[in-house]
């Protein structure tokens, strides 16, 4: 007995629309865990994937005095602090698939930067112990403490 061809609609119908929702659904959910920080001296951390945090300027600034490179620190940012004139950050390690790709393997290792916005100035990167004693030579407030960038979000 061959198939009704009504059957074959219905089932093309049903078919096409679960396919189309899920494509919705895929749009609509990229970007949904994507957010930024504003911090001082005109940067931001940038959260555009799982493993893909960063910090970079947002604002022009005077590209003179910086040769035209103003100081980033790439992913994966893991943690981070800052006063009005010190960011810190840590950073994990990753095996990347290609330049500039914020995907890759984890690999547990850590290393640490302080960005100097008054001077547009990295400093890094750091052992935990290095890390340590350069905050006190640059006379950063001890009281600043690592934290998930996320814990700084802002509920709306």
């Amino acid at each position: 007995m061959a198939d009704h061809p009504v059957k074959g609609v219905v089932l093309y119908r049903i078919t096409t629309a679960v396919a189309l929702l899920g494509w919705v659904a895929m749009i609509i959910s990229c970007g949904i865990t994507d957010y930024h920080i504003d911090l001082p001296g005109g940067y931001r951390i940038w959260h555009n994937h799982a493993h893909c945090t960063s910090i970079s300027s947002y604002e022009p600034k005077d590209q003179a005095k910086n040769q035209g490179e103003l100081p980033s620190i790439d992913s994966l940012v893991t943690q981070v602090a800052w006063d009005k004139r010190y960011i810190l950050a840590e950073q994990e390690l990753m095996i990347r698939h290609s330049p500039g790709d914020c995907c890759g393997v984890r690999t547990g290792k850590y290393q640490f930067w302080i960005l100097d916005t008054r001077d547009d100035r990295l400093h890094g990167p750091f052992t935990t112990d290095q890390f340590a004693s350069q905050r006190v030579a640059l006379g950063v407030d001890p009281a600043l403490e690592l934290a998930e960038p996320r814990t700084f979000l802002q509920a709306d």
